[in-house]
């Protein structure tokens, strides 16, 4: 019979390898999101964001990157795990260039608890938060107290 044990500085290497090789650097176009959601427009954020209006029927394209390592810890019966990144959003123009429309920062935690039982592996979130603040916006005022509110 063979015991392994594995803690915390192994998932705080690994978050932090996959961070420093860009891993968790991620683009979000329309090809890798389900049938009902590939037309993302700006108009969908026209309702919302003013600056938007003017980029009418244009697709949209996402890029998540991790701005710091994942961070991970163990207590008693939790989890804690913390994720900050940037959400750039583009505009994909007529010419087929991509126009940064706005830079939000997110620091995201998370709470739970792991219960491993033979070979399956349950978790169960019990707190999720989110902050949002704006590094970038070239359309305009955007409305971040309502995003920080949930």
């Amino acid at each position: 019979m063979t015991f392994a044990a594995i803690g915390e500085y192994t998932f705080q290497t690994y978050g932090y390898s996959l961070w420093s090789s860009k891993l968790l650097d991620i683009w979000i176009t329309k090809d890798m999101l389900p049938k009902k959601y590939k037309n993302i427009t700006a108009d969908i954020l026209a309702t919302f964001i003013m600056g938007f209006k003017k980029f009418k029927g244009r697709p949209l394209e996402f890029r998540i990157n991790a701005t710091n390592p994942p961070s991970l810890s163990f207590g008693d019966k939790v989890v804690n795990v913390g994720l900050e990144l940037d959400v750039l959003t583009y505009v994909v123009l007529a010419n087929k260039t991509k126009f940064l429309a706005m830079n939000l920062h997110a620091v995201s935690k998370a709470s739970g608890n792991i219960t491993v039982n033979d070979v399956k592996a349950t978790a169960h979130v019990s707190l999720l938060t989110a902050h949002f603040s704006i590094k970038t916006s070239a359309v305009g005022f955007i409305p971040i107290s309502v995003m920080n509110y949930f």
